[in-house]
This record gives C-alpha cells, structure tokens and sequence, in this order.
C-alpha cells in the first residue's frame, strides 16, 4: 500500500487452489442452509482465464456441470422448501487482462487470441441461455481500444424471439469488469507503508520487483 494515496502494487498471481476444488466448495454452498436457515441467495461468478479454446470448453463445461448438479440437487432435495434453483446462481467471468498466463500475452491485448476465446463463451451461452458470462477487461489505456473491445463483443449480439415473439437483439456477454490491475509496474521500498516481507533489504516495495498496479 503507498503511503500517501490508495495506490497498491501486488504480485500474487494464480490461487494456489485448482478449479475442481472450487466447484466443489460452490456445490457446498448452494445446497446448503444459510446460518438464518434462509436458502443461499448470493450470486457466485467463477472466474476463470485460458490461452487456448481446448482449455477454456473443458472449463466452461466443468462449471455447466456443476450447475447441472445443482439444478438436480434442488429437484431431489431443496435445502430450503420453496427455495430459488441454486445453478441460476452460478455465473462465469472470463479474465481477459491475467499477465499471468504462461507464455501468452493477456488476451485482452491481443485480438486475435481474443476472438476465439469469445466464440467459445458465445456458443456457451446460445446453447443455454440460462448461464450468466461476464468479462474482465484490463485498464486500456487509449481509446481506439475501447472502440475495438466494444466492436467486437458486439458482433455477438443476434436476434432472439421472447415467448411473445418480440424479436430483440441479445449478446451472450452480460456485464464487463472494466477494471484490473496495470502489469509491469514498479514502486520503491520507501513508497509504500510496508515492502513485501521477500523484498527485505531490496530498494523495491515486492521482491518480484515488478507487479499490478492498482487503486
């Protein structure tokens, strides 16, 4: 944390904790009563992030698993009598803007890689207009940028008939993140309130030293 303004800088990449792991602690969650005993309410967004389509479908379908699990769990035995089905909770949140995948630039910043990350989700969610998808885009930082994300996720958009028949135009993404932290950034031991305890005795805040901006 810097000492004079809400600027932090951070180098904590991946959770240690593999996605199976949690999907299980999602399933649990779900079926389970609150402490009031009330049925769980609280959306989940499962973020995720690849650098292929093979890994991201294998992803995607874990997670439609999942909710497919809680929708039967529900049918069987409800947590809570007149209960909400827990799988319209679950949602996915591709992270567009990790520069933390391995040998691959955050997709964000490179289309083409990108593109077929989005034709994945897009057919997700054609195929089951019930699953919630969100992106997480990276702080751009001029605005040809924005025009290009926005142009592109908008080629998504088709047209789809309600149950009334009212044709309307729908896109699989529901919300963007237009938020991350900013890669390669650099601040000094003295800057912050307290350096990285692997920085000790180095002139800089993390040992890395370079890590996520942000604030």
């Amino acid at each position: 944390f810097d000492k004079s303004t809400a600027t932090t800088l951070n180098s904590y990449g991946y959770s240690p904790h593999p996605l199976a792991e949690y999907l299980t602690w999602v399933y649990s969650i779900l079926t389970s009563p609150t402490a009031t005993g009330a049925a769980p309410s609280k959306p989940v967004l499962i973020s995720i992030t690849a650098s292929n389509t093979t890994i991201l479908e294998e992803m995607v379908f874990e997670v439609q698993n999942l909710r497919s699990r809680l929708k039967h769990a529900h049918r069987e035995h409800p947590s809570v009598p007149g209960a909400p089905d827990p799988s319209t909770l679950v949602g996915i949140e591709l992270n567009t803007s990790c520069p933390n995948i391995k040998d691959s630039s955050p997709p964000a910043y490179n289309f083409p890689l990108l593109m077929p990350l989005l034709d994945v989700l897009s057919a997700a969610f054609f195929a089951d207009h019930s699953l919630t998808i969100g992106l997480k885009l990276p702080p751009y930082l001029y605005g040809t940028r924005f025009q290009e994300v926005v142009r592109s996720i908008a080629t998504y958009s088709r047209q789809s008939a309600d149950a009334n028949e009212t044709s309307a135009s729908v896109n699989p993404f529901a919300y963007l993140a237009c938020t991350n932290t900013l890669g390669t950034s650099l601040m000094f031991a003295d800057q912050v309130v307290e350096p990285s305890p692997s920085a000790a005795g180095s002139p800089f805040a993390l040992a890395s030293p370079l890590g996520g901006l942000g604030g």
